[in-house]
C-alpha cells in the first residue's frame, strides 16, 4: 500500500494503524508517486487532499487518467465536509473522513484493498 501524506503526525498514526493490522506501507508525499507504482507492487493508495504542494484530488485524475495506473484503487481522506463529492469527482475508489479512528480505516480497506 501507498500512503500519500506530508503531514508527519498524520503519518505516524496511519502507519501505526496499519503496522498493527500487519499492512506494509509505502510513504511518500506524492511527488514519487508514478517511480513508486512503477518500482512496487502497490494494492491501493491512500492519498490526504490538502498536500502542501498540491491537492491529492489532482493527483487523483491524473493518475485515473493514465491506463498503467487506473486499476489501482485510491482512497482520499479529509476533514473537508465535502470530501464525499472531492473524491467522485476525482475520480477515487472511496474516502475516509477525518476525524476517523481505526475501524473506519480498516473497514475502508478491506472493502477496496488489492492484496499483493
Amino acid at each position: 500500500m501507498l500512503y500519500v501524506e506530508d503531514d508527519s503526525e498524520m503519518q505516524g498514526l496511519i502507519m501505526d494503524i496499519l503496522d498493527y493490522e500487519g499492512i506494509e506501507v509505502i510513504m511518500d508525499t506524492g511527488k514519487n508517486l508514478y517511480r513508486l507504482l512503477d518500482e512496487h507492487e502497490v494494492g491501493m493508495i491512500l492519498m490526504d487532499e490538502n498536500l502542501r504542494w498540491c491537492q491529492g484530488s489532482d493527483l487523483c485524475k491524473q493518475l485515473k487518467s493514465l491506463s498503467n495506473y487506473q486499476h489501482v484503487p485510491v482512497i482520499m481522506i479529509s476533514g473537508l465536509w465535502d470530501i464525499p463529492s472531492i473524491a467522485l469527482e476525482c475520480g477515487a475508489d472511496g474516502y475516509i473522513r477525518k476525524p476517523f479512528d481505526m475501524y473506519d480505516i480498516m473497514s475502508t480497506i478491506n472493502l477496496h484493498y488489492a492484496h499483493s
